[in-house]
């Protein structure tokens, strides 16, 4: 009886440590360090949970955010696309803020290059 109730604690314990594990960004377009020969036309972000995303910013390195009319919703997903507009060849990063569903905040940011075509 003892090995039985062991067994069931740690099953117990195993199923609501899964159940409370944060949510993180599983894939990105453009991914990480991607080298682009056109600009994107959206960036979009997967999560292997559920989450809000509050915040998405696109950056051309060393200079001001481009303006792409983020505005964060309540609405949960796992997938999330924002349009961009056209963006010159440099090197871009992108910021995000997402909220999962423990309420747990998390942040990321990754780099890509859109390339002169021409070159």
């Amino acid at each position: 009886m003892k090995i039985i109730n062991i067994l069931v604690f740690i099953s117990l314990l195993f199923v609501s440590t899964q159940a409370f594990s944060h949510s993180k960004l599983i894939a990105s377009t453009p991914a990480k360090d991607a080298q682009l020969s056109i600009s994107p036309e959206q960036v979009e972000l997967e999560f292997n949970r559920e989450v809000r995303l509050l915040k998405l910013e696109v950056q051309q390195v060393d200079a001001d955010k481009i303006d792409i009319s983020f505005k964060p919703t309540m609405d949960k997903s796992t997938t999330f696309a924002v349009v961009v507009p056209t963006l010159s060849p440099a090197g871009y990063q992108v910021n995000w803020l997402a909220m999962g569903g423990d309420s747990h905040k998390m942040k990321g940011s990754f780099d890509f290059v859109v390339s002169d075509a021409a070159s």
